[in-house]
């Protein structure tokens, strides 16, 4: 059985390293959403109830 694991080079071979590629940068970010059970808003006293008019609870 071989060894599954390559070597950075081995990994590097065949891809594109032309003007197209250098120059880049790449930066992952992440992003989370939560729903919050509760009768106000998180950093203020406004109401949070559902179906009221627009933008009555800023």
């Amino acid at each position: 059985m071989s060894d599954p694991v390559n070597t950075f080079e081995e990994q590097q071979q065949g891809r594109p390293t032309g003007p197209l590629v250098r120059g880049y940068e790449v930066i992952i970010g992440f992003e989370t959403h939560a729903q919050l059970s509760t009768a106000s808003k998180i950093f203020s006293r406004a109401s949070t109830a559902f179906g009221a008019e627009p933008n009555t609870q800023a």
